[in-house]
């Protein structure tokens, strides 16, 4: 194998080294020395050749130098440094920390203006939400105040139908007690009279009968033709006046009735079943009592304004 001798400094290199061992140029370039080996070949062994020490003594010379001027280069950097000033290799150590830093600051800036952004976000969303809420509450308690405002109207007009319906009704109410009075009265004098021979005391009893059906009727008439108001608080109490009226409208028919069989006989004693039919038909089979009576009894009672 051929030797071969760096480029730079004319110093034999190794097989297989890369680097100079002298001057530590590579020795990419590097290439054998043609001369040499031809030299090598006609010279005797072991006596260098006139190339061989011309390059030697140029190899030394350039090594001379290249220390010179590596020695120079340490001498310059550690004056460079001592001054207080970064190495090349440190300031570019410098620049990149600055620039990292410049990074992360940029980054924790843009970070904090994220947060605080999505932080004002938030407090906006709040806010509202917190003016809807208010919105919402004045629109509820606006809306609760017409509707008080409504059932009030509402109740005041109520209060003001039922204060009028009840004015209607309590005269009514106020003439049962007399109806009811007045109804045994005369079924006491039908029971003194009706079996008379004198026509003219029973036909006087008999129309006294006669007028008090017609006020009965009349009233009944007049109250049933009395509107009930929806949801009046009197609607009871119209419903019971107007079962009493019925209940003392079949107790004067059945004393009318039988004064009207009464009044065809001169003598009525022996007609007496007949006579007081229209009375037992109007009673309970079972008690005897009038049906009528009976109900009136249970129902006036319970009447309250």
């Amino acid at each position: 194998m051929a030797t071969r001798f760096c480029t730079s400094c004319g110093a034999p290199i190794q097989p297989g080294k890369k680097f100079c061992a002298r001057c530590g140029a590579p020795v990419a370039d590097a290439s054998p020395a043609p001369d040499a080996t031809i030299a090598q070949a006609t010279a005797p062994a072991g006596a260098p050749t006139s190339q061989a020490k011309q390059k030697l003594g140029t190899g030394t010379i350039v090594a001379i130098v290249a220390a010179v001027l590596l020695a120079l280069a340490l001498v310059l950097l550690v004056a460079w440094s001592a001054s207080g000033n970064a190495l090349p290799w440190q300031a570019r150590d410098g620049q990149a920390r600055e620039v990292a830093g410049e990074k992360s600051e940029a980054a924790k800036s843009k970070e904090d203006r994220k947060k605080a952004a999505e932080a004002k976000r938030k407090a906006e969303e709040a806010k509202a939400k917190a003016e809807e809420k208010a919105e919402e509450k004045a629109e509820e308690e606006a809306e609760r105040k017409a509707e008080a405002t409504a059932q009030a109207q509402r109740d005041a007009e109520k209060s003001a139908t039922d204060a009028q319906f009840k004015a209607q009704i309590l005269p009514y109410y106020n003439r049962l007690s007399d109806y009811d009075s007045r109804i045994a009265s005369c079924a006491t004098t039908f029971n003194t009279i009706y079996l008379s021979t004198d026509f003219n005391k029973r036909y006087a009893a008999a129309q006294e009968c006669y007028a008090l059906e017609q006020s009965i009727q009349s009233d009944a008439t007049s109250f049933s033709s009395i509107q009930v108001p929806e949801g009046s608080s009197y609607a009871t109490q119209h419903a019971a006046v107007m079962r009493c009226l019925n209940d003392l409208q079949s107790r004067i028919a059945c004393i009318s009735n039988a004064w009207t069989t009464d009044l065809v006989y001169e003598d009525p004693a022996p007609y007496k079943e007949e006579i007081l039919r229209p009375i037992a038909d109007g009673k309970d089979p079972n008690t005897g009592k009038v049906i009528a009576l009976q109900d009136y009894q249970e129902v006036y009672p319970t009447i309250k304004f």
